[in-house]
């Protein structure tokens, strides 16, 4: 895995090649291989423009589901698991599968062929950016002397047509995460509600352009007077030094930004869930099912026996207590206070029997009695 950074007039060009594991690999190559190229994802400038190229071994299908991220025209119809590892990691960094865009005969799609020459399939891909997407003009495939073949990109920098117009303009940013806080919420939507009706009730015989201006117009103020200016992020960092919880927090959103998350998961019988109701009733299943098994019968079952440590002492003279025959004191013939022990019993024999059973006890444990201090 490698990547290199071709300086640009514009914008900065990086290049991004790897070769992933094969499909029959273990899930835990593979994920370690996803965290090395998202690591190298976060590391590179986002200002610049990121092309992911490479072996990815992914077959990538026609799924709904994964539109706009892949395109119609790719050569197989189901993606396999490397397929779905690599949409999910283009939908987390904001790209497109742009070799799944531009309509080919299947001949014309086929990226590898099998060594019996049967078996072909595209599994060699482009990424880039989402924004970017439109600076590839052209994907093109062409045989070698090689079982992969040559996947051949036109690339052209786009702009957009009022970039020399905004060109050192910064977009005005608001405080959005005062949204949580329902008095701010309703205040901001009375105020659009307000704002609304006045431009309604003003004259209807503007253009269209005129009326968007009024409206962009009013949702900022409104945004302004409720919101306020977001504050700069190097500043909420300084503020928040001796929180140590908050200043990593910010200091990872400034290093990463934003990511988008995946928000799909497979039901019991392998279909892929899109929508949110269907993904909850989904978990509400699988706790239910988790939470309420049956109890398994005795003679199915497994005993352990678990012992945990005790104080040597406590140990020695519970042992001695339980084994002895004289009933004395609550049945207990040794009693510990603190460093002291006192033995008790009916006759000298007794409590001489019992210092011995004492003695070998603890020495068993590890454990020496001070015999200079024993009083009879």
């Amino acid at each position: 895995m490698c990547y290199i950074r071709i300086t640009g007039c514009i914008f900065d060009l990086i290049i991004i090649n790897f070769h992933a594991p094969t499909e029959d690999k273990r899930d835990d190559i593979k994920e370690d291989f996803y965290e090395e190229l998202d690591r190298i994802c976060d590391i590179t400038s986002n200002y610049s423009v990121k092309i992911v190229l490479g072996d990815f071994n992914a077959k990538v299908g026609k799924e709904e589901v994964y539109r706009p991220t892949i395109g119609r025209d790719s050569l197989h119809d189901t993606s396999n698991d490397n397929g779905t590892r690599l949409i999910n990691f283009c939908m987390t960094n904001g790209m497109v599968l742009s070799s799944t865009y531009f309509p080919r005969k299947d001949i014309h799609k086929q990226t590898w062929v099998a060594p019996n020459q049967v078996v072909k399939n595209q599994i060699d891909h482009i990424m880039i950016q989402n924004r970017h997407k439109g600076c590839i003009q052209n994907i093109t495939f062409r045989g070698a002397d090689s079982d992969h073949y040559l996947v051949i990109a036109k690339f052209m920098t786009r702009l957009s047509v009022h970039w020399r117009e905004n060109k050192g303009k910064l977009s005005e940013k608001f405080c959005t995460e005062k949204f949580a806080e329902e008095c701010v919420s309703n205040e901001f939507a009375h105020t659009m509600h307000h704002e609304t009706l006045r431009l309604n009730n003003e004259n209807n015989d503007e253009n269209v352009e005129h009326i968007w201006k009024k409206i962009k117009t009013t949702v900022i103020n409104s945004a302004k007077s409720c919101l306020g200016k977001e504050k700069r992020k190097i500043e909420e960092i300084e503020k928040n030094r001796f929180n140590s919880k908050k200043f990593f927090s910010n200091s990872k959103d400034v290093k990463q930004g934003y990511k988008q998350q995946t928000r799909m998961v497979r039901n019991q019988t392998g279909d892929l869930l899109t929508n949110e109701k269907d993904i909850a009733e989904e978990f509400k299943n699988y706790y239910k099912m988790l939470l309420n098994k049956t109890a398994s019968r005795p003679s199915d079952a497994t005993y352990i026996q678990y012992s945990t440590a005790e104080p040597s002492l406590e140990k020695v003279i519970r042992e001695i207590n339980h084994s002895h025959q004289v009933e004395v004191v609550n049945k207990e013939i040794i009693l510990a206070y603190a460093d002291d022990i006192v033995i008790l019993g009916n006759s000298r024999q007794d409590i001489t029997q019992t210092m011995s059973n004492l003695v070998t006890a603890s020495k068993r444990m590890g454990l020496r009695i001070n015999e200079e201090k024993q009083n009879l």
